[in-house]
């Protein structure tokens, strides 16, 4: 192990020591491996689709040891298993950079609620049931803030126009040249909260 002290920490030889430390230690939950390097400082993360295991923490540690043994004893080095579940990003903290990033597809754009109530919405969203929960969350937030905006603002308003709306949902569909659905689904349920802000 080096032995004289450090004089600044090299960019490049951090990196490099963080990959060869990976080896053998990315598993199919790691999304991301992230590094912040000070002068005599070297903290990481590696980031999982999942609360961390033992076997992620002994990864994380041994990941941390392969790094400590590359620098002088003076260089204070960390690395913690954190969780980042999906859908949340994978974000970079103050001063971080990436040293693995793990090849994700694109989230899916969430369906929020246009600031028009009267928008056409989008036809391919909500698609999970926590998008649909985002939604409904927009929706109450769009609604405290301009509750003057929906045309059936009181509750007895919406909860019949939103009735209205589920007898008349064959026209709807056909109207708008779609196929009537045939089976519930998390989309279907935030069109209906969506129409009876405005339905008559």
């Amino acid at each position: 192990m080096p032995s004289s002290p450090s004089a600044g920490l090299s960019r490049a030889t951090v990196l490099l020591s963080l990959q060869r430390a990976l080896w053998d230690v990315v598993t199919p939950g790691l999304r991301g491996v992230t590094v912040r390097i000070g002068e005599s400082t070297i903290e990481g993360r590696m980031i999982y689709d999942h609360g961390p295991d033992a076997t992620d923490r002994e990864d994380c540690s041994l990941a941390e040891t392969y790094v400590i043994a590359d620098f002088p004893a003076d260089v204070a080095v960390s690395l913690d298993a954190v969780a980042v579940v999906p859908p949340d990003e994978r974000m970079l903290l103050a001063g971080e950079e990436w040293v693995y990033l793990r090849k994700e597809p694109a989230p899916p754009e969430p369906w929020h609620p246009h600031p028009n109530p009267a928008a056409s919405p989008l036809l391919d969203s909500p698609r999970t049931r926590g998008e649909l929960a985002l939604f409904i969350d927009k929706l109450a937030e769009a609604s405290a803030a301009s509750p003057d905006a929906w045309e059936n603002a009181t509750l007895s308003d919406y909860l019949h126009a939103l009735a209205a709306w589920i007898r008349d949902l064959d026209g709807y569909y056909s109207g708008n040249d779609e196929p009537v659905p045939e089976a519930p689904s998390w989309n279907l349920v935030a069109r209906m909260l969506h129409a009876a802000t405005t339905y008559e």
